[in-house]
C-alpha cells in the first residue's frame, strides 16, 4: 500500500516536470525563477517608497514570501488546469474521493522551482538592503516551509475551485490580486482599519508577515499555526468543489470534461 502510494507521487511528479515550461529553455528558465520574481519584489519595494513606508527592507522581505506562497500555488493550479484539459483530472478525482497522492505529487515540481525563486528574492534583498542584517534573513528563511505548504493549500483551493469554472484560472488571479494586500506587504495590516484587518485575517499570511516585525523569535509558533490551520480550511474548499463538479459529471449534469 505505502509503496503504491508513493509510485503514484513519483509519477505524477514526473508528468508534472516533463510539462513544465520553466525548464523549456535557459532563457525561459531564468525569466520564470529569476528576473519575474525579482522585478515582482522591486514593484513592491518601489510602491512602498511612493507611499513613504517607513521600513523598505521589510517590504522587500514580505514580497519575497508572498511570492514564494503564490508561486506554489500558481504551480499547482496549473498543473490541475492541464490535466483537466487533458482529461487525467475527471479519471482521478472520479475514482478517488480525495487523492492526496495526485495533489502531493503535483505540488513537487512548484516546491522545488519556488526554492530557487525564494533563494534569488531573499537573496535580492539582502544584498539592495540598507542593514545586511544576518538576523532578518534567518528569520525569512525559518518562515519559508510554513509559507510554501500555504501555497501548497491554497493551491488546492484554487485548483479545486478552478476547476468547475469557464475560467480556471479565476480563483488564482483573484488570489494573485488579494493576498499582497490581505498580508500586508506593503503596508502592515496593523494600520489598516479594524473591519478590513478582521476581513483580511480570513486569508493565510497575515500572521506570518508580522513575524517580520517581531523582534523575538519565540512567537513565531501561533501566527504560522494560525495561517496554516486557514490555509487547510481554504484547501478544503477547493476539495469540496472537487466533489461537487465530479458529483455533477456523475449525474449528467455537466457533459465537459473536467
Amino acid at each position: 500500500m505505502g509503496g503504491g502510494y508513493m509510485q503514484r507521487i513519483a509519477s505524477v511528479a514526473r508528468i508534472s516536470f516533463a510539462s513544465s515550461t520553466a525548464f523549456a529553455t535557459l532563457g525561459t528558465a531564468l525569466t520564470t525563477l529569476v528576473i519575474t520574481p525579482l522585478f515582482s519584489v522591486l514593484y513592491d519595494i518601489v510602491f512602498g517608497q511612493d507611499l513613504r513606508a517607513p521600513d523598505y527592507t521589510r517590504i522587500g522581505y514580505a514580497a519575497a514570501l508572498v511570492a514564494l506562497c503564490l508561486s506554489v500555488e500558481a504551480g499547482i493550479t496549473s498543473k490541475a488546469v492541464t490535466d483537466r484539459n487533458l482529461g487525467v483530472f475527471e479519471e482521478i478525482h472520479m475514482r478517488r474521493s480525495v487523492d492526496t497522492a495526485y495533489w502531493v505529487g503535483s505540488s513537487i515540481i512548484p516546491l522545488l522551482l519556488s526554492t530557487l525563486t525564494a533563494a534569488v528574492t531573499i537573496a535580492g534583498v539582502f544584498a539592495f538592503s540598507a542593514g545586511h542584517d544576518p538576523h532578518m534573513v534567518i528569520k525569512v528563511i525559518m518562515l519559508c516551509p510554513a509559507t510554501m505548504l500555504m501555497g501548497m493549500l491554497l493551491g488546492v483551493c484554487c485548483a479545486g475551485v478552478g476547476v468547475s469554472l469557464p475560467d480556471p484560472y479565476l480563483a488564482d488571479t483573484i488570489l494573485d490580486a488579494i493576498l499582497p494586500l490581505s498580508a500586508g506587504v506593503i503596508v502592515p495590516t496593523t494600520l489598516y482599519p479594524d473591519w478590513l484587518r478582521a476581513l483580511f485575517h480570513l486569508l493565510p499570511m497575515t500572521g506570518t508577515l508580522t513575524v517580520l516585525t517581531d523582534n523575538s523569535t519565540g512567537n513565531i509558533g501561533r501566527p504560522l499555526c494560525t495561517d496554516i490551520l486557514l490555509a487547510v480550511v481554504w484547501a478544503c474548499v477547493g476539495l469540496v468543489f472537487v466533489r461537487v463538479a465530479v458529483s455533477n459529471l456523475r449525474n449528467g449534469k455537466r457533459r465537459d470534461v473536467i
